[in-house]
């Protein structure tokens, strides 16, 4: 960095003026400047920033004007200046689209999420972030906030794929110092586009399999998934596709009701996870049977 003088009178180029900075934590550096070519009321010094953070004061010695005055060590503007040679760091949290908390896992085809970057200090040009690992996509542009000149925010369409992701940031601060491109927290989120896995079948007791003579039979509906079964619903007789609104049991199904009338019955069921994703549907086969065997003797004695 070049420190210029420029003083309010012809100076006397014979004299020597130092340059004195005094850096925040009270230690200092005094240096010779040079006197512009061809130029009696300007001198010069290429300053090497030292290591530190915060305001370092300008003070001139030695300098002397054509009658022998030295000048007045503390400059009329410019004396002081800030030395930042920290790297800004920044934390991550994760809001849903009505500003609460969202932790995640995240699936493709929810709710957005927003990425809330909180910097320890205000950026130059606008940052950005990359993601690694279950997906990849670089140089997401990073919004300033209205409210906060160390805050922003980047709204994420969830992408496909299963697992970790891995954040990192990019952008430097005024002084040009480069963000640590870890964030101290938030650094990761969690992908889960994968749908729970099943099976439903009817057991009715005191009838070969596949057979019952009541309306109302037992089922066995078991469903896994890598983050918790959230949610089932069964239907009967019908195989549409259901909504997330459509599940109401948060513990498997036991029994159901079949509808009446003697013939084959179908059941379909389906299991959400905690992320949303539904699985199914699972299905299963029973005949209803209500009317007793009747017996007829075609032949006998006579």
């Amino acid at each position: 960095m070049t420190i210029t003088a420029d003083y309010n009178e012809s100076m006397l180029t014979t004299s020597t003026p130092r340059l004195k900075v005094i850096l925040e934590d009270g230690t200092s550096v005094s240096e010779i400047m040079n006197w512009a070519s061809g130029n009696d009321n300007r001198s010069s010094f290429d300053f090497q920033m030292r290591p530190g953070n915060g305001i370092a004061e300008v003070k001139l010695d030695d300098a002397l004007d054509l009658a022998g005055n030295e000048v007045i060590p503390n400059p009329t503007e410019g004396g002081q200046f800030e030395l930042d040679n920290i790297p800004p760091s920044a934390f991550i949290s994760y809001q849903d689209g009505s500003g609460g908390p969202y932790p995640g896992p995240y699936r493709q085809g929810g709710d957005n999420v927003t990425m809330i970057v909180d910097f320890s200090e205000e950026m130059e040009v606008s940052p950005t972030l990359n993601l690694m690992g279950a997906t990849a996509i670089n140089d997401l542009p990073l919004t300033l906030d209205q409210t906060n000149p160390k805050r922003y925010r980047h709204t994420l369409s969830v992408p496909a794929g299963d697992g970790l992701v891995q954040v990192s940031l990019h952008g430097a601060d005024p002084a040009g110092n480069q963000v640590q491109t870890v964030p101290t927290s938030g650094d990761n989120f969690t992908l889960d586009n994968t749908a729970p896995s099943g099976s439903l079948t009817f057991s009715s007791l005191g009838a070969q399999d596949g057979y019952t003579n009541t309306t109302n039979v037992n089922i066995q509906f078991t469903a896994q998934d890598a983050f918790g079964i959230a949610a089932y619903l069964t239907q009967l007789d019908n195989a549409s596709a259901p909504e997330i609104s459509d599940f109401v049991d948060t513990i498997s199904p036991t029994s159901i009701i079949l509808s009446e009338g003697d013939g084959s019955k179908s059941i379909y069921g389906w299991a959400m996870d905690s992320t949303g994703n539904i699985g199914g549907p699972f299905t299963d086969n029973i005949t209803l049977d209500t009317q007793p065997p009747v017996l007829a003797i075609l032949d006998g004695p006579r």
